[in-house]
């Protein structure tokens, strides 16, 4: 009988989706909406750009760590992770403030209406 391993991602992928969820994620989820709707559109983009980056920072996905460590201009290392490293605020603060922001967006968008 055959094993089945499960194939893993190989470093290069992973680092190319951590500039994509950096550079890319962010313009078509924020400022391509922004553009389109306006301010529910920002609200809806900074939502769930929060709610990747908590979700992502929960579930430990390797891009995510890589895309932090692109942040804070290291190498990354994609075989290498260490999120004891990445504190608490930045985990869940940072992507709450954004979500926070965005449903503050959205409701103004329905009051000034």
């Amino acid at each position: 009988m055959k094993k089945h391993r499960r194939r893993r991602k190989s470093p290069d992928k992973i680092i190319l989706l951590a500039y994509l969820h950096r550079y890319v994620f962010p313009l078509v989820m924020f400022i391509v909406p922004a553009f389109l709707l306006g301010l529910l559109g920002m609200g809806l983009g900074l939502i769930s750009i929060g709610l990747v980056e908590m979700i992502g920072y929960h579930c430990r996905w390797k891009h995510i760590y890589c895309a932090w460590q692109d942040a804070k201009h290291e190498p990354m290392t994609s075989g290498d992770i260490r999120w004891h490293r990445i504190s608490k605020w930045e985990r869940y603060g940072d992507p709450a403030i954004l979500i926070i922001l965005g449903l503050v967006a959205v409701i103004f968008q329905f009051i000034g209406d």
